[in-house]
């Protein structure tokens, strides 16, 4: 299953000269093993989604974790490839995982309720709506912190979801919302094949995956956060 592609290493992603084989998967199916031996493996979970409430700018959702397994045996057989799907408003995103043994835990999603409430747990923390402190991810699938609420006042504005490379900011009152944290960056593949395969982010010669999304605001008059780099959205 997935779709094949082939690059020769450059000392930067493999070994100089080596040629490597690479599946990818944007979708749920099976890995089939037809000769034993070694394997890396990248993957990366579905994102969470935003929140909002009409007066309380919610927090942005965050990034999709991302875990790589270097070197992994694999004896002959199959492997069911799940791809988890970025979660709808409210809902953390859903876990990725190949066969039984390897799997990363979806994004957080963002707070919507201004006070003490905090953005909801995941590979990465969901923002905090105004008044609200960022909730910090889970290691070893990314770990970031989403951005703290700004004040109940103003813009009511939500912080950003961290990515699986940065931290989410925090919303300003005078300002808007916080932006998503920047995604990671992963070397497995090259950018020609992430190109081909729509996978990821190419900038500057980097591959970026699980950029957290933008906080919200409540009101008229002020600035529009951004999603991470890495497929954050705003």
């Amino acid at each position: 299953g997935g779709t094949f592609y082939t690059y020769t290493g450059d000392g930067s992603n493999g070994v100089l000269g080596q040629t490597y084989n690479v599946y990818i998967f944007t979708g749920s199916g099976t890995l089939n093993v037809t000769v034993p031996g070694y394997a890396d493996f990248l993957i990366v979970s579905g994102g969470g989604g935003g929140n909002y409430t009409s007066s309380n700018g919610g927090g942005g959702g965050a990034g999709g974790g991302i875990l790589t397994y270097t070197r992994e045996y694999l004896n002959s057989g199959s492997m069911t490839v799940t791809v988890g799907a970025g979660g709808a408003s409210t809902a953390i995103g859903s876990h990725s995982s190949i066969g039984s043994s390897y799997a990363v835990v979806g994004g957080g999603t963002g707070s919507g309720t201004a006070g003490t409430l905090s953005g909801y747990v995941g590979a990465n923390g969901g923002g905090a709506a105004c008044g609200g402190t960022g909730f910090s991810g889970i290691t070893p699938f990314g770990g970031y912190t989403g951005g703290n609420g700004g004040a109940a006042s103003g813009a009511f504005a939500g912080g950003g979801g961290a990515g699986a490379g940065g931290n989410g900011t925090a919303g300003n009152s005078a300002v808007g919302g916080g932006n998503g944290g920047i995604g990671g960056t992963i070397s497995l593949i090259t950018t020609t094949i992430a190109t081909s395969a729509s996978v990821g982010v190419v900038s500057s010669g980097s591959i970026y995956f699980g950029g957290g999304g933008g906080g919200g605001y409540s009101g008229i008059g002020y600035t529009n956060s951004s999603g991470g780099l890495g497929g954050g959205g705003a």
